[in-house]
């Protein structure tokens, strides 16, 4: 787990390291707008492996509107921590499997 991890377990740098189905799974988990604000705060490691797991045509728009993201550093932590728990949750119901 990053530095980074949030106190139930995983923090939003650890989706970098989850197998590309269970990014997906957590990618439909999240809606479009909170996923414009986490992606104009990512590092460039979890932005890519984030984005590499979308259609081009969802990638395309999304890559657009975060160059336009003008979000606080707090909005984007929040929305950080809440991809995470939203991930922690998925492994909690069996939907994915957290890294080790």
């Amino acid at each position: 787990m990053t530095k980074q991890a949030a106190s139930d377990g995983i923090g939003f740098a650890d989706l970098a390291r989850l197998k590309d189905r269970d990014i997906q799974v957590v990618l439909r988990a999240v809606d479009h707008r909170s996923l414009v604000m986490a992606l104009c705060g990512a590092t460039d490691d979890v932005y890519e492996r984030l984005l590499s797991n979308m259609s081009v045509r969802v990638r395309d728009s999304l890559a657009a509107e975060v160059t336009l993201g003008d979000f606080s550093a707090r909005k984007i932590a929040d929305v950080h921590m809440a991809i995470a728990r939203q991930a922690k949750h998925l492994a909690d119901s069996g939907k994915i499997s957290l890294p080790e």
